[in-house]
């Protein structure tokens, strides 16, 4: 039974008020995904160079528009026009990726190109290159010595050959068979502390 049908009031009140959690006051708007093939500025975002090529792509549309109303212009009036030196000179410089394209094919199809060219026949560039290899070492073993010295070790003398006396094998024999008095086996050790508990 509601005893008081207020609901603003019940629901403003600190009873109700100190349980419920506070309000979520910031906003999380989700961002427009824009397409850079359609959107401009987008691409342009993605891709600075867009603008420039965008940019020719336009002048290159107008001078075709041009190039085609005076050839219509032209045919109207039935002159043919032949192309001065100035226009094949533009027609060269719009066309600057050729001699490029040239070369390329040249080197995928140009086998000589890829046999690779050395040194090794010539004489002096090979006595340089062992000068120089044999610094390196000198190098690199001098280093060595450095930090070996620095570090406080003292260079090794060369391990000498042990020699070997032989002992004739009745001797070795008898050594074998007779251990000395201060060895002792387990044995002994056991039977000594028998001894001891029976005492």
């Amino acid at each position: 039974m509601i005893a008081n049908s207020d609901l603003t009031r019940l629901i403003n009140s600190d009873e109700i008020q100190s349980k419920v959690r506070p309000a979520i006051k910031e906003v999380k708007r989700t961002q427009q995904h824009k397409n850079p093939l359609t959107n401009l500025g987008v691409r342009v975002r993605l891709n600075p160079y867009a603008l420039a090529l965008r940019r020719s792509e336009l002048q290159q549309q107008e001078r075709r528009k041009a190039a085609k109303a005076k050839a219509v212009e032209n045919a109207r009036k039935n002159i043919k026009v032949q192309p001065t030196a100035a226009d094949k000179a533009a027609a060269v410089a719009e066309k600057k990726h050729a001699p490029r394209k040239h070369e390329n094919f040249k080197r995928i199809v140009d086998d000589s190109l890829y046999v690779v060219k050395t040194k090794e026949s010539d004489p002096e560039f090979v006595a340089k290159r062992t000068a120089a290899i044999a610094k390196a070492a000198a190098d690199i073993a001098a280093k060595k010595f450095i930090i070996k010295i620095r570090g406080g070790v003292k260079a090794e003398p060369e391990p000498e050959v042990a020699k070997v006396e032989k002992k004739p094998a009745k001797a070795a024999k008898d050594a074998k068979a007779a251990p000395a008095a201060g060895d002792k086996k387990a044995g002994d050790k056991k039977e000594e502390k028998k001894d001891a508990k029976k005492k």
